[in-house]
């Protein structure tokens, strides 16, 4: 599996800095670089609203417009790329399942971009996980987010307004479960 680096664009302030010695904590490195380019990967989604006519592929090869997906009430939204680390993307559905201990959670949408839609069919078949994913027929919500090879979570409201972007990172657990304790609370899962 490749990995696509994230634009030069968001890596400016990040290069600025020195780098951090070859001993320092990995974790640290990570969450320091990360915290170098939140500004122009978050921030940028927060607010923004989502074309409503987006159309999705369900699992049982459906396509219906994606505020359809939404409905009345607010959603959680995990997003991630069909190249994104497996890993990655098992770390968070599994912390979702030990917070929530529920294979069922209407206000969950697992959403994925696909090189096919047999390719999609086939991956969701396999899941380590016991919930439906959903395929996005243009690959792209229009979020400043996607395609960075970074899973990320975000709530929509019924409006297809983003707010409270987080992007997990299996080296950080605590911060993920934290996020995922704090919006199932706010959406009345917990």
């Amino acid at each position: 599996m490749f990995l696509r680096p994230l634009k030069a664009q968001t890596l400016t302030a990040a290069k600025a800095k020195p780098e951090a010695p070859s001993n320092a904590d990995p974790v640290l490195a990570l969450k320091a670089s990360f915290y170098d380019i939140y500004p122009s990967l978050v921030l940028p989604d927060d607010g923004f609203k989502l074309k409503d006519t987006d159309s999705i592929l369900t699992p049982d090869k459906k396509f219906i417009p994606f505020s359809k997906l939404i409905g009345n009430g607010e959603k959680l939204i995990f997003r991630y790329s069909y190249i994104d680390c497996d890993v990655c993307v098992d770390s968070v559905l599994s912390a979702v399942q030990r917070i929530t201990k529920k294979n069922k959670i209407n206000q969950l949408i697992v959403l994925t971009d696909t090189k096919t839609e047999r390719d999609f069919m086939l991956k969701s078949q396999y899941k380590k996980h016991p919930y439906p994913v959903y395929a996005l027929v243009r690959n792209k919500l229009g979020l400043t987010m996607e395609n960075k090879n970074l899973p990320f979570l975000f709530v929509v409201s019924p409006d297809m307004r983003v707010s409270k972007v987080f992007i997990p990172f299996k080296e950080s657990h605590y911060q993920t479960q934290q996020y995922l304790g704090y919006i199932f609370k706010y959406l009345n899962v917990i």
